[in-house]
């Protein structure tokens, strides 16, 4: 307020001065500057002025922001917060376990006390799992001037019959560097060969070739992301959000080979075989360290109460508490939903989102304001309107929270082992890698931009200027190596196309994209981004258009393509 306020005295003074000396017979008196004896009153009246248009100046700045928010959270609200601390954890089962078990989606884990600090902090898990009776004994990898060729040994770590098990889907999370990860990536993905079930030398009888060649990406489709807002969002922002800030979504691979394979109850171990024509980058030792199975992906987020509102008379803003306990490690994410009870009759109300209200004639309405108060994370407020008949309800409201930068502060590798009331007695748990930093989104100038990019169509994506315009917006990480890749985009080619495939007559769209590699630490590296980019592009083509995606690396002019797939028509 004190800049605002000197701002506007010096602006009162000077055009008080400047109109002081064209009209000196009318107001002499405001060139201060000129007076040897200054009066008081005009003193005090330019403050007085100042104060009012200073705090008119404040609060007129302070509305734009409020309008943009709201606007963005309608179409878009993953823009509106931070984005939270994430992990991968693996759910281990034990001997006793005689059948497959799931762990749901939302499923909670946290931390032992001391290695918190005795602070509360939660993840909760993004998808649900089905926890097979297997663990990784060994990973085997070789290459001649054929191509690669990569084993996965797993053991069966269960007593359970085998016919109890399902293991029609295998999950693997791929875990190392980016060149390690996003080699494996590719050779699990487009491999040459089907993919064969060897069972050693001595039982090589049971040895098959089996009907899949390769693994599909697990997480790539609309119903991925990691974040609960990312529903009421463009799947396809959710789907760049999480790539550059939360890049482990993407290495998670599905073998769906094993579908209606009988294995003999007399051999506990068996290798998958996979061949291809991509190599892993020299000066890598592969072990079984780097292929996961049973795992998932986890975010700081949980679900909580807040603490209860009381309505005064005259006030409009009430300020949102996570926990008045914990207030300096739980902070409010996201508002799902405002209760009222009037104190008197005990008659409960639910509050509808002012932009959500169907009726003109509805006054149980509430607005979420974000503030930035100085906290680790910025606050939430919530904006009633002015009503005398509600002064004697207290709100209750329901949260997701997360706890800002303490994940990355004080847990590691392992130290998430343990879970909620829902999780299986017959599984351990731990985190395979150290919970990520949170992130903080866009800031309030940046709204207009985001908002004006949300309504690009899908022939404006496929100009470079505008596609590398969306992806800066949805980098938040800071990252070199992202920067580059946005960079990487030299050229983009739309031609429609015409296709018979199937007998079915198809209208489309060929996207040529010309990438710079050397802006990649490998070309798996560079297949992995386009393989993202071209999900993005199939997400963002209305139903009635098709995409395939080419993509020539610059200066070597490899090249790869994606069929061409229907668009999923959830353009805005």
């Amino acid at each position: 307020m004190q800049q605002y306020f000197d701002a506007q005295m010096r602006l009162l003074t000077q055009a008080g001065k400047q109109f002081a000396q064209f009209y000196p017979e009318h107001a002499g008196m405001l060139n201060i500057d000129a007076l040897k004896d200054r009066d008081p009153h005009i003193e005090r009246l330019l403050e007085g002025v100042a104060y009012l248009t200073a705090h008119t100046q404040k609060r007129l700045d302070e509305s734009v922001p409020e309008v943009s928010e709201q606007v963005l959270r309608q179409l878009c609200p993953i823009l509106l917060s931070y984005y939270p601390s994430s992990t991968v954890v693996q759910f281990k089962p034990k001997l006793a376990m005689q059948k497959t078990h799931s762990i749901s989606k939302g499923l909670q884990l946290n931390p032992p006390k001391a290695k918190a600090d005795n602070k509360k902090i939660i993840f909760s898990t993004t998808h649900g799992l089905d926890v097979v009776p297997l663990d990784v004994e060994h990973v085997r990898y070789q290459e001649s001037h054929l191509g690669a060729e990569l084993r996965i040994g797993l053991k069966f770590v269960c007593q359970g019959e085998r016919s109890n098990f399902d293991l029609s889907k295998l999950n693997f999370y791929l875990r190392g560097d980016t060149p390690l990860c996003s080699a494996l990536f590719q050779l699990l993905k487009t491999p040459n060969k089907q993919a064969e079930l060897d069972f050693g030398a001595n039982h090589f009888e049971f040895n098959k070739k089996l009907k899949a060649k390769g693994c599909s990406a697990t997480y790539l489709d609309i119903d991925g992301a990691l974040l609960p807002s990312a529903a009421k969002s463009h799947p396809g922002y959710a789907l760049l959000l999480d790539y550059f800030n939360a890049k482990d979504r993407f290495y998670f691979l599905t073998f769906d080979g094993l579908k209606d394979e009988e294995f003999p109850e007399h051999i506990d171990r068996f290798e998958i075989v996979f061949r291809g024509d991509n190599k892993l980058p020299p000066g890598h030792q592969l072990s079984k360290e780097n292929i996961l199975i049973n795992c998932v992906p986890a975010v700081n987020l949980f679900s909580q109460a807040a603490e209860p509102i009381k309505i005064e008379p005259n006030r409009t803003d009430y300020m949102i508490s996570a926990d008045q306990a914990r207030f300096d490690h739980v902070f409010s994410y996201t508002v799902d939903a405002v209760a009222g009870r009037n104190s008197i009759t005990g008659q409960s109300y639910d509050y509808t989102p002012r932009y959500q209200s169907v009726f003109e004639d509805e006054k149980k309405l509430f607005t979420v304001l974000t503030k930035d108060v100085g906290a680790a994370a910025p606050t939430h407020y919530l904006q009633l309107p002015f009503n005398l008949e509600d002064e004697k309800e207290t709100l209750s409201v329901d949260l997701t929270s997360f706890n800002a930068g303490w994940p990355r502060q004080l847990l590691q590798e392992g130290d998430l082992s343990e879970g909620g009331k829902d999780m299986p007695s017959i599984v351990e748990v731990k985190n395979v890698i150290r919970p990520t930093n949170y992130l903080a989104c866009p800031s309030q100038p940046k709204h207009w931009q985001l908002i004006s990019l949300l309504n690009v169509k899908f022939s404006q994506i496929t100009q470079v200027t505008e596609l590398k315009r969306l992806l800066v917006l949805f980098d938040w990480s800071d990252k070199a190596e992202n920067r580059l890749r946005i960079e990487s985009i030299l050229k983009i080619t739309a031609t429609p196309i015409s296709q018979i495939k199937r007998g079915i007559f198809i209208k489309g769209v060929d996207v040529l994209i010309d990438i710079d590699e050397s802006k990649f630490v490998g070309d798996a590296d560079l297949y992995h981004f386009c393989n993202v980019l071209h999900e993005f592009f199939l997400m963002y083509a209305p139903i009635n258009e098709s995409v395939q995606t080419r993509v020539n690396a610059i200066p070597s002019y490899k090249s790869w393509s994606w069929d061409i797939e229907p668009g999923k028509s959830y353009q805005l």
